[in-house]
């Protein structure tokens, strides 16, 4: 999640349940044996087992579908060495969603140019 989350930041997880998650919430999940917090781009709720799709702000390909059981929580602060910044707020919530808009915009160009430049 760099640059949004680095080393050495504190998080603070709550719970959640399926109805509660949205795009553009970042949640923690286990994988491969560690814990990892992604922002949530895309829930598939109605599939015979409910996953969410996720991406690191930094990352260039979303991570594989992360199925809801494996969720911890949603990140609800985030504490640096100067400042808590809740993202529970309206304002946190907004610029979560516009940020996940842009990483799926990103991905689609960047798949474009790849189909692209396998053609020529």
């Amino acid at each position: 999640m760099r640059p949004w989350l680095r080393e050495g930041m504190r998080v603070q997880l709550e719970p959640i349940d399926l109805d509660r998650v949205r795009v553009g919430d970042v949640v923690a999940f286990a994988l491969a044996g560690g814990l990892v917090a992604h922002r949530v781009i895309a829930i598939v709720r109605h599939a015979p087992v409910p996953v969410l799709r996720t991406k690191g702000d930094a990352c260039i390909a979303a991570d594989p579908p992360v199925r809801f059981e494996d969720v911890v929580g949603r990140v609800a602060r985030v504490e640096t060495s100067t400042r808590i910044i809740d993202l529970r707020t309206t304002r946190s919530r907004l610029a979560g969603l516009a940020i996940a808009g842009c990483s799926l915009m990103v991905a689609a160009a960047r798949a474009v140019v790849g189909r692209l430049r396998a053609r020529i």
